[in-house]
């Protein structure tokens, strides 16, 4: 298995071609996304800690690349994840 860097620019290259050849189904997609972070009972933060869960369960390995990096971004704590 790669590196988080690795999995995720493949990540971005396979977003990218979902993109181009399945439009359709790409903006479903992001308007789902949109959805699930807007502002509301739960901050960026948890719902973040809940999208890593969901990866750990699903073992969806480049879901858990973004995910983790989102939540790092969203100033979750170790303590928090454990």
């Amino acid at each position: 298995m790669g590196n988080v860097q690795n999995i995720l620019k493949n990540r971005t290259v396979k977003r990218e071609r979902l993109e181009r050849e399945v439009p359709n189904l790409f903006e479903g997609f992001n308007e789902l996304a949109k959805a699930y972070y807007k502002p509301g009972a739960l901050g960026r933060k948890y719902k973040e800690l809940l999208a890593v869960a969901c990866a750990i369960a699903t073992r969806c390995v480049p879901c858990l690349a973004n995910h983790a990096t989102n939540a790092i971004v969203a100033k979750v704590t170790r303590e928090e994840v454990i």
